[in-house]
């Protein structure tokens, strides 16, 4: 029995002491937390950063904002125009050329050394064969020179369009026409008019193209050219005038003038005074667009009259 009294006394003395040794360090512990301060709690969500502020210096007044820019003036008709003919752009140049501002165009372009030009620069075109753009300068420059002449651009747009049916020609399987079509030379048939004058024809030529000046004329379909060299000599005792209007071609029944392509040639008939026994020599052309074998080349000067009937010319297929 004084065993277990012993032991329990021994116990109760270890409680007691361990209990007052916790005590102790809790109260050391609550000490050194009072003393520490607590840290604070970070958000969880990101701090914003507000933009910087910015101050103005005192005194200065704020900028205005940037007036819009203006819109540039427009560029004068003339010098468009100007500008796409040194360029070169002819067609856009005519499409500027609105009825109501030719008169303006011409007028500030009148020294303008590239229109001057311009009939040269369609002349070289159409050498070249360069037919669409010759035909389109030469329009232009009519429009602003008024060169080249009528029958030059005319006759160019011909030629154009036989160009353009001998392609669908050959696109339908048809052969191309002939250039030349037949040709008498050194016909050596004349007569003598009423008045004394002798009117021969030395050669006849039937062409579907022929070159008149630097430019190259075209007929479509039957149509073709009939070019006659003419020779007239002065029988009579007195000086006589001969022109090439007094010429005329009868065929299919029709009479018609010599073309004024006649006056490209550089061997035309020219208007002369012919001394007695003196003669004359030179080409007309007459176009035709129908194939007749009954021609008649007619001499008319008032009462002074001659009739040439021509040989049959039959077209070369």
């Amino acid at each position: 029995m004084k065993k277990l009294a012993w032991v329990l006394a021994i116990g109760l003395f270890l409680l007691f002491i361990g209990t007052k040794i916790v005590g102790e360090l809790n109260v050391s512990a609550t000490s050194v937390l009072a003393e520490k301060p607590a840290e604070p709690v970070r958000a969880a969500a990101a701090t914003v950063i507000p933009p910087p502020k910015t101050e103005e210096s005192p005194g200065v007044a704020p900028t205005p904002p940037a007036a819009p820019s203006p819109e540039p003036a427009p560029v004068p008709i003339a010098k468009q125009v100007a500008d796409a003919i040194a360029g070169g752009n002819y067609e856009f140049a005519q499409n500027l050329l609105l009825p109501d501002r030719i008169a303006e165009v011409k007028a500030a372009l009148k020294a303008d050394p590239n229109v001057k030009a311009l009939s040269a620069k369609g002349d070289s075109a159409a050498r070249d064969g360069h037919t669409d753009e010759a035909i389109i300068i030469y329009r232009l420059s009519r429009t602003l020179t008024g060169r080249p002449s009528t029958a030059i651009l005319d006759g160019l747009e011909r030629r154009r369009a036989a160009a353009n049916a001998a392609e669908r020609a050959k696109a339908e399987g048809h052969a191309a026409a002939e250039t030349w079509l037949n040709e008498v030379d050194r016909l050596q048939r004349g007569t003598d008019s009423n008045a004394g004058l002798h009117v021969a024809v030395e050669g006849l030529k039937v062409r579907k193209s022929i070159s008149s000046g630097a430019m190259s004329y075209s007929r479509e379909g039957t149509g073709r050219f009939i070019v006659v060299d003419i020779v007239v000599t002065n029988r009579a005792d007195r000086v006589t005038h001969v022109n090439p209007l007094y010429f005329t071609l009868s065929t299919c029944g029709n009479d018609m003038n010599a073309d004024e392509l006649s006056w490209g040639l550089s061997d035309r008939l020219q208007p002369t005074n012919v001394t007695p026994g003196n003669r004359i020599r030179g080409k007309l052309i007459f176009p035709t667009d129908t194939r007749c074998d009954d021609n008649t080349l007619n001499y008319l000067a008032g009462a002074d009259r001659a009739f040439l009937a021509l040989p049959a010319v039959s077209v070369v297929r």
